[in-house]
């Protein structure tokens, strides 16, 4: 699959303060693009942005997928941690993250 890199580059994620009619941006890179982001609250208490957001990111240079996880409280900062995942996941792709103990 060919992904147009500057369709790539403007594909970084946006956090909207609707409030303080702020916008931040996590830059996924040159020729990365960023899929629909899943917020993880740190507790069941937590506040608004204390959490972490995950993010499928495809890299058309390698074909190759990465999961993000991105600080909620410091969104423009490098993600805290980085999955490099053995296949890419196709645009498109629809997922949700659950705890293990709702499967059961």
């Amino acid at each position: 699959m060919e992904v147009n890199a500057e369709w790539a580059m403007q594909n970084g994620l946006r956090k909207h303060d609707l409030a303080a009619g702020k916008v931040e941006r996590h830059d996924a890179g040159t020729g990365r693009a960023a899929t629909e982001p899943v917020f993880v609250p740190a507790s069941p208490d937590a506040g608004e942005d204390e959490g972490w957001v995950l993010s499928v990111i495809y890299d058309a240079a390698t074909d190759s997928s990465d999961v993000v996880v991105i600080d909620a409280t410091d969104f423009t900062a490098p993600p805290v941690a980085t999955i490099h995942l053995k296949r890419r996941v196709p645009f498109g792709f629809h997922g949700i993250w659950v705890q293990g103990a709702s499967l059961g």
